[in-house]
C-alpha cells in the first residue's frame, strides 16, 4: 500500500511539473503573465482528465470479442447471437473504475493547482 502511495505521489507530482511548465513556457512565448498561463494549462489539462475519466468510469458492459473467442448466446438462447461483442469481465470492469479514478483525481489535482497557482483567485 505504501508503495501504491509513492507511486500515486510521483504522479501527481510529475503532472504538476510538466503541465506547470508547459504553461510557463506558452505564458513566455506569448508575453502572458507566467502565473495566469501556469493556471490557465492547470485549468485545461484537469479538466480534460476529468472528461476522460468520466468516460473512462462510463463504458458499457460490452467489449470487443477477439477473433480466438465464441460469440454470446442471444436472446433465450435462439441464436440472436453479438457476433462482434462480448460480456466484459469483472476484472476489466475494475480496471475501467481504477482508470477512471486516476484521471478523476489527477483532474481534480491540477483544477486544485491552477486555483492555487491563478493569481484572480482571492483564497481568503
Amino acid at each position: 500500500m505504501l508503495a501504491a502511495l509513492r507511486r500515486l505521489l510521483v504522479l501527481l507530482a510529475a503532472t504538476a511539473v510538466a503541465v506547470g511548465a508547459v504553461g510557463v513556457l506558452f505564458g513566455l512565448a506569448t508575453g502572458s503573465p507566467l502565473e495566469r498561463s501556469a493556471s490557465v494549462a492547470y485549468y485545461i489539462v484537469g479538466a480534460f482528465l476529468i472528461v476522460l475519466g468520466f468516460f473512462a468510469g462510463n463504458r458499457g458492459p460490452l467489449r470487443p470479442r477477439l477473433a480466438d473467442e465464441e460469440p454470446i448466446a442471444g436472446l433465450f438462447g435462439t441464436g440472436l447471437a453479438l457476433r462482434r461483442a462480448r460480456r466484459a469481465t469483472g476484472r476489466e470492469r475494475v480496471d475501467a473504475l481504477a482508470t477512471a479514478g486516476i484521471f478523476l483525481s489527477v483532474g481534480a489535482w491540477l483544477i486544485i493547482l491552477g486555483v492555487l497557482a491563478d493569481a484572480s483567485v482571492d483564497l481568503l
